[in-house]
Parts: structure tokens; C-alpha cells; sequence
């Protein structure tokens, strides 16, 4: 989360916590904290198919360079995944 951090801007630099890096994120960040606690409550196929929906929800229209092409095919993949072990 940690380059996805400085991709999001924070309400305010004093809410990042310098003692404990695992909480800077959703301390700076609530909603999509809980979000991303949600995701990864999930099974490993769900969760790879959440997370990247969340990436390119939070980072695509923020990043000059956001990997579009990588992630759909990313996305196709675990998609494929998803259906031959249904």
C-alpha cells in the first residue's frame, strides 16, 4: 500500500503514524481502509479480483501512468480463473 499511498492524497500529513507503517494508510485514508480490510477478508481468488478492482477505482484516473493494458490483462486472467473453478 505503500506506493499506492502517495498516489491518494491524505487529509492531513499529521495523520500518518511514523511508529507503526501498517497504519498510516487507514489512519490517512478511513474509507478506503475499510475497503481494502473488506477485500482481504475475502477467499485468495475473490480477494486478487477485488484488490485489483480497487487499485484501478483508487489509482487509474490518479496516475500518470497507470498500466491499463496490464491490468485488463490481469484482469482476464483471474477472470478465466474464476469461471473454471466454478
Amino acid at each position: 500500500m505503500a506506493s499506492a499511498s502517495h498516489c491518494l492524497r491524505a487529509g492531513s500529513e499529521t495523520q500518518l503514524d511514523n511508529l507503526d507503517p501498517f497504519r498510516r494508510f487507514e489512519r490517512a485514508f478511513p474509507v478506503q481502509g475499510r475497503t481494502f480490510h473488506q477485500v482481504l477478508l475475502q477467499e485468495p481468488d475473490l480477494c486478487a479480483r477485488q484488490l485489483l478492482r480497487f487499485a484501478e477505482e483508487q489509482l487509474a484516473h490518479r496516475m500518470e501512468r497507470y498500466p491499463a493494458r496490464a491490468v485488463q490483462v490481469l484482469r482476464n486472467q483471474l477472470e478465466q480463473r474464476a469461471q473454471r473453478s466454478c
